[in-house]
């Protein structure tokens, strides 16, 4: 079943924290969520407070196949940072050092252009050139690999600016 929800995360007490633990509530309420979209049509998201939502919120929704986390292109006017093209990376199903070699990762679909924006602190009195994370692929494998980890059972995540699948290898070697 998919769950769509829509949020202003500038309006007057909407914070991450809060944000955090709705999508939880939600989670322990709806196991049975297997996509969960979530469209943020007012604001803009630093990675650690993206990282941090669904690493809250995740492990809340066992059920969870499919993430996809879109909100609105970056303004014409916000600074554009440039980043060489990203290729995918390697993540570790578990922290553990015994593993030398790398057996799973996430491979990268559909990349896009990207965009950083202003974003609007949470004091809400003040802006600052900061990339907005769903649209800046520089920080996706490390907000990815952390959310893998909360919810091993996600296998896609999509972003505005791309699409990523998690890939075992030990099993597509086997197989």
């Amino acid at each position: 079943m998919e769950l769509v929800i829509g949020v202003d995360i500038t309006a007057f007490l909407m914070t991450t924290e809060i944000l955090a633990h709705g999508l939880g509530q939600l989670g322990l309420r709806a196991p049975f969520v297997d996509l969960l979209r979530l469209e943020i049509h007012r604001g803009h998201i630093r990675n650690d407070a993206l990282k941090a939502v669904f690493i809250h919120a995740l492990p809340k929704f066992p059920n969870l196949k499919t993430l996809v986390v879109m909100s609105q292109p970056p303004a014409a006017s916000a600074y554009i940072r440039k980043f060489p093209q990203v290729q995918p990376a390697e993540a570790p199903l578990s922290p553990s050092p015994t593993f030398s070699a790398p057996t799973d990762e996430f491979s990268a679909l559909s990349p896009r252009h990207l965009s950083p924006q202003l974003e609007y602190d949470e004091a809400r009195n003040w802006s600052s050139s900061v990339p907005d994370a769903l649209h800046d692929k520089a920080c996706h494998i490390k907000i990815l690999t952390a959310w893998h980890q909360a919810n091993p059972r996600l296998e896609r995540v999509v972003f505005p600016v791309g699409a990523y699948t998690y890939v075992n290898k030990k099993q597509s070697r086997s197989g």
